[in-house]
């Protein structure tokens, strides 16, 4: 680039590239669809609006990220997939702070993404979830507060009522359901508002059964308003009882009963029941 002899970082996306200068300001040049420059206007080299003390770049698609001395990280560009982490979907020519970031030592942006590494070695995400690209697996996990919009889109995928959620560590932190869904939804419709992050919803107090408690206990322990039981080891969920599995299990085992003339194994119950929560 002509001109341009301080850079320290070059960073190419869809259409244009963007430079980390000496100074720790950003400028950008090519197409600024969607904004993706950081200015509303541009003429060549165009200087990212309010952004400074840059330690890091990455551009995505249609949306950049810089992260900061301070440890926070600052977005621009396209949001339709809530790129920006700003908690909105709405597009920005200035750059907005990605929520919760205050301590980033790594920054990397995807198509519509983000994902950070912590001085704690934990790892955030953000923005676009298809398919599973924030982490989504056996569980929905957090990484930085996906979408209740990212949460439904996976619980309608996967025909799921409910999931437990994780951290980046894999530990249970709380569970979602379609009811919390709902509730974030369509309160963000009657009061105009953006419906928020997964954590911000979610059930932070659920009962757990260990891997190897045996059907009685868990029926026991079933209350009138629980729908599911996580099965934890080590604060780490390794499977998911729901009422149905109970019932399913009482009705097979009432068969085992009928057809024996004497008493049931319950160590050979447990044993099953376990193998059952692994699924």
């Amino acid at each position: 680039m002509v001109g341009l002899r301080d850079a320290t970082q070059l960073s190419v996306g869809y259409q244009r590239t963007c430079a980390r200068r000496l100074g720790g300001t950003v400028v950008c040049w090519g197409s600024n669809q969607f904004a993706s420059l950081g200015a509303e206007e541009h003429d060549g080299r165009t200087p990212v609006t309010e952004l400074d003390f840059v330690v890091d770049l990455a551009v995505g698609w249609r949306h950049s990220c810089a992260r900061l001395a301070s440890g926070a990280v600052r977005c621009w560009g396209a949001n339709e997939s809530g790129q920006l982490g700003d908690g909105s979907l709405m597009g920005a020519v200035t750059p907005v702070y990605v929520r919760g970031l205050t301590s980033v030592v790594e920054l990397s942006t995807g198509g519509s993404n983000g994902c950070v590494r912590h001085a704690s070695g934990r790892l955030s995400c953000w923005g676009s979830n298809t398919p599973d690209r924030l982490g989504f697996t056996r569980a929905l996990s957090p990484v930085a507060s996906p979408t209740i919009v990212d949460a439904v889109e996976v619980l309608t995928r996967r025909g799921c009522s409910g999931a437990p959620v994780v951290d980046a560590f894999g530990r249970v932190v709380g569970v979602l359901t379609q009811e919390c869904c709902m509730r974030a939804i369509s309160g963000a419709i009657f009061n105009a508002e953006v419906p928020g992050k997964v954590d911000d919803h979610m059930h932070t107090e659920f009962v757990t059964v260990g891997p190897e408690a045996d059907l009685f206990r868990v029926v026991s322990i079933f209350r009138a308003e629980d729908r599911r039981l996580l099965v934890v080891d080590q604060d780490r969920v390794v499977g998911i009882i729901t009422r149905g599995d109970a019932l399913r299990a009482l009705a097979a085992l009432r068969k085992v009963r009928d057809a024996r003339t004497n008493d049931v194994d319950i160590e050979s119950v447990a044993v099953g029941w376990s193998a059952l929560t692994q699924r």
